[in-house]
């Protein structure tokens, strides 16, 4: 069972940052797409004001088909804590301190994460990596998409060094209509071999004035793998630091 994955949180942008020393003049289209995505999201100000996110609702491995309820709670600058669970039991749980990333399926003991998949957790648990994003980043505008009677404007993320988002190769499809982030594409490394994934986001709705996504569905190598819906979500929860540790033995 591979329920560790069952979440890549989406970021959604912070603000658009001039290009690095040596970097080739950002492209005029992408910038005034970002521009437009930007305002779309509620602007630079009211992303930065949010340190703390607590996001309830159900989620289902498709190669699976049971509904499971989730939680995840993320606080800024590094902190996440993801809990899954049916009715009874504990079917996984995951922490990152910002050092540290652990996990614990049912019936067995915390597991510390290590090497690239400790690599991969730290960045994925990172609150503000949309922002990081666009600070290091340039961005490219590849053309429009139509993908499942959704237009977008294709946008790929290049980076002088390591992209601050989970995986590599970042392509981004901004919403024609609305200018938010429709879905997100990458690559990572399992096993030995590069595999696509991908993240499409739906059904935003505004919290606190900012919309953000509440149904997400994660597809590898062009098959769904699991579908995460959302129907609370609370922003300035009171969350002590202890639920990101590492429990012990």
């Amino acid at each position: 069972m591979r329920t560790a994955r069952l979440i890549a949180l989406a970021t959604t942008f912070g603000f658009f940052g001039g290009p690095s020393a040596g970097a080739a003049e950002p492209d005029p289209t992408a910038r005034t797409i970002i521009a437009k995505h930007l305002e779309a999201i509620g602007g630079v100000e009211a992303q930065k004001k949010l340190t703390t996110r607590k996001s309830e609702g159900t989620a289902m491995l498709n190669q699976v088909g049971t509904l499971w309820k989730i939680t995840v709670i993320q606080k800024a600058p590094d902190k996440k804590h993801l809990l899954v669970m049916d009715d009874t039991q504990l079917i996984v749980e995951k922490g990152t301190d910002g050092q540290e990333a652990w996990q614990r399926f049912a019936g067995n003991q915390v597991q510390s994460i290590e090497g690239d998949n400790l690599n991969y957790e730290l960045k994925d648990a990172r609150f503000h990596s949309g922002l990081e994003m666009i600070e290091k980043g340039e961005f490219t505008h590849e053309g429009d998409e139509e993908i499942d009677g959704w237009k977008y404007h294709v946008l790929k993320a290049t980076f002088e060094d390591e992209s601050p988002l989970p995986g590599k190769n970042h392509t981004l499809y901004i919403d024609r209509d609305t200018y938010l982030l429709g879905r997100m594409r990458y690559e990572r490394e399992l096993g030995g071999a590069t595999v696509p994934h991908t993240i499409a986001l739906s059904g935003y709705e505004e919290v606190d004035g900012i919309p953000v996504p509440t149904s997400m569905t994660i597809s590898v190598n062009g098959t769904p793998f699991a579908t995460v819906t959302f129907d609370r979500i609370t922003h300035d929860v009171d969350v002590d630091d202890d639920l990101f540790r590492k429990p012990l033995p």
